[in-house]
């Protein structure tokens, strides 16, 4: 699915970075802003839109909602944390 390297290398970052939000005040407060806030803090911190999206989209499908991951990226990301639990 993933055939150049780039796009391994995009998705080892994202893979990087898709939990460090959980350390942080605002996500220890407020829980449901898991992914959201680590794709804002990816976006600040300058990484690629894919790497971005991926961090927030881990989590999809919401509860609730049939809108599923935008990108391969995400979706690989989510199936890798679910299979890891």
């Amino acid at each position: 699915v993933l055939q150049g390297s780039a796009e391994r290398v995009k998705l080892a970052r994202a893979a990087q970075l898709a939990k460090a939000d959980l350390v942080t005040r605002v996500v220890t407060e407020f829980s449901y802003l898991a992914g959201t806030m680590g794709a804002v803090y990816a976006a600040r911190q300058g990484e690629a839109p894919e790497v971005v999206e991926a961090i927030e989209d881990q989590y999809k499908p919401l509860p609730g909602s049939d809108a599923g991951p935008r990108s391969i990226y995400g979706l690989v990301l989510g199936l890798a944390d679910r299979l890891d639990k």
